[in-house]
């Protein structure tokens, strides 16, 4: 790598709507639109925003990391985890990829089977955290 200095083009959180409903449980779309990226770049710039979101860091943090004389080298704070991390799209000028109806099926049928199995799980666990805090035997 010649150079570490990277462009966003565009960053949002927004709400996902769940059946789980908000408070504890809200989950957050983080999408970065950039034309490149660092080796867990995004990993990291999403640890901080979790760390402001639990206020264990003050939402000053984010614009003293991006002063780069403030902050001339990389933060020393743990990535946050990948599994919930997404790789949706990369686009690339003059460059444009089709899609063949079969594979767009084949697609549809391996996302639509990994989202009732995990439909199932947040159904399942929903129920035992509601059977849980409603038990009135607990103290």
């Amino acid at each position: 790598v010649r150079s570490f200095q990277r462009r966003i083009l565009s960053f949002s959180i927004d709400p996902v709507p769940t059946s789980a409903g908000g408070g504890a449980h809200a989950v957050f779309a983080l999408t970065v639109r950039g034309t490149a990226f660092l080796w867990h770049q995004v990993r990291c710039m999403a640890a901080v925003l979790l760390m402001v979101g639990r206020r264990q860091e003050a939402p000053s943090v984010v614009a003293r990391l991006l002063d780069i004389a403030a902050t001339p080298c990389k933060p020393q704070y743990s990535m946050a985890p990948e599994e919930p991390l997404l790789l949706f799209a990369c686009g690339f000028n003059a460059l444009a990829f089709r899609r063949s109806a079969p594979a767009v099926e084949g697609c549809l049928s391996d996302v639509a089977a990994l989202l009732h199995r995990h439909l199932i799980g947040a159904a399942l666990t929903a129920a035992c955290h509601g059977r849980i805090a409603s038990d009135q035997r607990c103290v």
